[in-house]
């Protein structure tokens, strides 16, 4: 049985580098392109999951991230936060395409539409974005998300404030956490508690909530992102 004090963010230091203040000196493409092409170092998110831009160009963008046992849920299919998570990429990226030099782009609304359930038999996630409209300090994008076999996921939908970098923005910095020689989390052995159908049929939705809450039952999922159930309320 797994302990979600054993999740990967809790148990060891980030890897990978949080960008400083030579992005500030590229427009939105340019990042991006030096992102895609390895000449930015990969951040934290992308050493947890894989999570890297594939393609870029003005007013588009794709990313991807393998279809990691590490998603699974106690049920063996991927949550539908997975979508979001690998989705927000090539639909804020999309957006990025658009900012000067000096600027960058945050999240402020995403929407998805579901078509169909990720397992680890997707192989790969892979998100294709296309910017819809943009102005000074907003942009409109949408993305569609396929399984590596180009089965259609989702349809996603985004909204991206773009904002100007603060002036004094500290230089890059690289975490090292984890020895060298281990793989990235995303690529290890999995570990947490994946559950048949006679478990989900011989108890009610309360008792699975209170398991995971009491830490009986881990997925993997919450390994990977430190999460932690809570008790359901009463009612």
């Amino acid at each position: 049985m797994a302990d979600v004090a054993d999740a990967i963010p809790l148990r060891e230091p980030a890897r990978g580098a949080l960008w400083g203040s030579e992005i500030s000196r590229l427009s939105g493409l340019d990042m991006l392109r030096a992102f895609v092409e390895h000449r930015l170092p990969d951040p934290p998110v992308a050493r947890l999951a894989g999570l890297r831009p594939s393609e870029v160009g003005l007013g588009s963008a794709s990313a991807s991230m393998p279809a990691s046992p590490w998603w699974q849920s106690g049920a063996g299919v991927f949550l539908a936060g997975t979508l979001a998570f690998l989705a927000d990429m090539p639909l804020g990226a999309a957006v990025l395409t658009s900012a000067p030099a000096g600027w960058g782009m945050t999240t402020s609304e995403l929407s998805i539409n579901f078509l169909r359930t990720p397992t680890i038999r997707s192989g790969t996630l892979i998100g294709r974005g296309r910017l819809i409209h943009a102005t000074r300090t907003l942009g409109l994008s949408e993305a569609t998300i396929a399984d590596g076999h180009g089965r259609l996921l989702g349809h996603a939908t985004s909204r991206c404030m773009l904002f100007e970098l603060p002036s004094d923005m500290p230089p890059a910095y690289r975490h090292t956490g984890g020895s060298p020689d281990t793989p990235d989390p995303y690529l290890r052995a999995v570990e947490g508690d994946v559950r048949g159908r006679e478990f989900w049929n011989s108890l009610s939705g309360r008792e699975i909530m209170n398991q995971i809450a009491a830490g009986e039952f881990v997925p993997p999922c919450y390994l990977l992102m430190g999460l932690r159930g809570v008790r359901p309320a009463m009612g």
